[in-house]
């Protein structure tokens, strides 16, 4: 029985990921393909997997995005969720926070100013936080070559399958 759990970090610079037991790692960027290459990729699952669960990061807008972006994340986000639908892929929204701390993933620590609300220089930077992110996936595949883009639909796939292997 050919089981796989599949990963999702919506938005423009993610990716879905799929794990398995025993075969290479499969990925799909999303800046590096078009919704018809979407649907294949997870179609394709859909058809060649008995077993397979997807967890798909809860994500959403951000204040201070552009309008356009807010609108171009959410037609992505939805679409997605419509492929997981339309192949039968079961999935589960999961908020970074939750699957993040079941792996044992420190939060990105920011500091405000009380008054404005604005992040403080002395944060970690988001690119910080993102190197963080992908050590994490090296560390657990290191014989996979992990960039920003990929490290954090490596670890949500990963965190699919421990919560469906109950090894969390």
């Amino acid at each position: 029985m050919k089981k796989g759990w599949i990963g999702i970090d919506p938005g423009a610079t993610g990716a879905i990921v799929l794990l398995t037991d025993g075969e290479p790692m499969r990925t799909l960027r999303f800046m590096n393909s078009t919704n018809k290459e979407t649907h294949k990729f997870l179609n394709d699952i859909a058809f060649e997997y008995d077993e397979v669960f997807c967890i798909l990061e809860a994500v959403h807008a951000f204040p201070g995005m552009a309008a356009g972006a807010v609108f171009n994340f959410g037609e992505s986000y939805g679409f997605v969720q419509g492929v997981l639908v339309s192949t039968g892929i079961p999935y589960e929204l999961v908020t970074p926070q939750s699957w993040m701390k079941q792996m044992r993933i420190p939060k990105r620590e920011v500091q405000r100013d009380p008054v404005t609300k604005k992040e403080l220089p002395s944060s970690e930077s988001k690119t910080d936080y993102k190197r963080r992110l992908k050590q994490k996936a090296e560390e657990l595949y290191p014989t996979v070559k992990i960039t920003n883009d990929t490290a954090d639909a490596i670890l949500i796939a990963d965190y699919c399958k421990r919560l469906k292997t109950n090894t969390l």
